[in-house]
């Protein structure tokens, strides 16, 4: 080894029991620092236990070393360089690493390098996952009713809630405001707005109080889905006195249509028997609520023959037109001065069927046009015959549906059918 302090080598042979603490570091060192000297290492093919060496032109040193060598014993001198030597071989941390510098910088930097990107792959995947997060949430929820889920996430928890909880009685609850369509052409949308955001609020409060999961499905439907209740008409009254509350010089009225709890009934089938319901509800009854029952289901099945047969009775003839008359009472005797067109359905299995049986179903699937049009003609008609027979044009008098009103091409139509 090479002696910082006097400026020599010291080369020092090690027994075979002890060969284990020759390590590769020294045999690197010793290379470098004989090639940096310019010595070459020889082999004497003997062994010693303990022996050192000094350059050729120290004699001085050589001497000195000479007479101790002689003077004292050879176990002293073996225990002396024994200590010194091992004292010396001890390699610290720090001098590794000024030896090693070069490879401890290189496993340093892959290792930071394998670190870095193991750090930036879990930052990236923890950025989709809260990204994807939020994605879910801002779709899971209606953006106009934060507080109540959008309609595919509504459906996706309810029959979730379903199959774990099958045999857990739940209604199915449906609010319609009604003609919510006036109140945003008169108020404004963003007052629209703020009315199904305070419904909202209120059918999230009732749902934190009932466990239950609600939907904003879309304008002014909202559904609900809740534990078995048996006051419905309060239900209906909180959310109706709560916006009375909040716009007392507004008329807003809500619809409500219910599907009490029957085991074996899904989700899906009890919100669409609640929706018949709901439909039934109009404005000018007494009550704005509907409870699907006996009764209801087969006022639902003869709404389905009757707009499954509404095609047929056109081409039939079994839609009859009967004509009322008005009399002037002031003339003696009285006079018939005008009539009005009433239509009738007169059904080959059910008989005579009033309009009040299909008027607004008609009204609700949109086929009401194509009734009104066929009783406009017959009046029509009927004017021109009693014009040809009698001499005499008798105005008639019909029949207008609010949806008739919304038809762009009404007028052109009156005016065909006039001439």
């Amino acid at each position: 080894y090479y002696d910082n302090t006097h400026d020599c080598f010291h080369a020092v042979g090690i027994g075979d029991a002890d060969c284990t603490l020759v390590s590769n570091y020294r045999f690197n060192r010793v290379s470098r620092l004989c090639a940096e000297h310019k010595l070459a290492a020889l082999a004497t093919g003997q062994s010693v236990e303990l022996g050192f060496a000094i350059r050729h032109e120290d004699d001085c040193l050589y001497s000195i070393i000479n007479k101790i060598n002689r003077l004292i014993p050879d176990t002293l001198i073996n225990t002396s360089l024994t200590n010194y030597g091992f004292q010396d071989e001890r390699v610290t941390f720090v001098e590794y690493l000024r030896d090693n510098l070069i490879y401890v910088v290189a496993v340093t930097a892959v290792v930071a390098s394998v670190i870095l990107l193991l750090l930036l792959r879990n930052v990236r995947s923890t950025m989709k996952v809260r990204e994807g997060r939020q994605i879910i949430s801002e779709a899971e929820y209606d953006p106009k009713v934060p507080q109540l889920y959008s309609r595919s996430f509504f459906h996706v928890y309810t029959d979730r809630f379903y199959q774990e909880h099958p045999s857990k009685p739940m209604d199915a609850i449906i609010l319609n405001i009604d003609r919510f369509h006036t109140i945003n052409t008169l108020n404004g949308r963003d007052f629209g707005d703020e009315v199904l955001r305070a419904l909202g609020s209120e059918i999230a409060a009732f749902l934190s109080e009932t466990e239950g999961i609600g939907g904003h499905i879309e304008s002014d439907h909202f559904d609900v889905y809740c534990a078995h209740l048996d006051n419905y008409q309060a239900v209906l009254d909180r959310f109706q006195n709560k916006l009375k509350a909040l716009y007392p010089n507004t008329d807003i009225c809500i619809r409500m249509g219910v599907m009490p709890w029957q085991d074996g009934l899904q989700p899906r089938e009890m919100f669409d028997r609640a929706w018949l319901a709901c439909s039934m509800v109009r404005r000018d009854y007494k009550t704005h609520l509907m409870v699907y029952d006996e009764a209801t289901r087969q006022r639902d099945e003869l709404n389905q023959l009757l707009l499954n047969s509404f095609a047929h009775a056109l081409e039939s003839g079994e839609l009859e037109v009967y004509f009322q008359p008005k009399y002037n009472i002031h003339s003696n005797p009285p006079k018939l001065s005008s009539a009005e067109a009433l239509v009738r359905w007169n059904h080959p299995t059910l008989g005579m069927i009033s309009p009040d049986a299909f008027i607004n179903l008609f009204e609700r699937s949109g086929q009401i046009m194509i009734l009104d049009k066929f009783v406009w003609e017959e009046a029509a008609r009927q004017i021109a015959e009693w014009r040809d027979k009698y001499g005499v044009t008798v105005p008639v008098s019909v029949n207008l549906s609010r949806v008739d009103i919304f038809t762009p091409d009404l007028p052109s139509i009156l005016d065909g059918i006039i001439e």
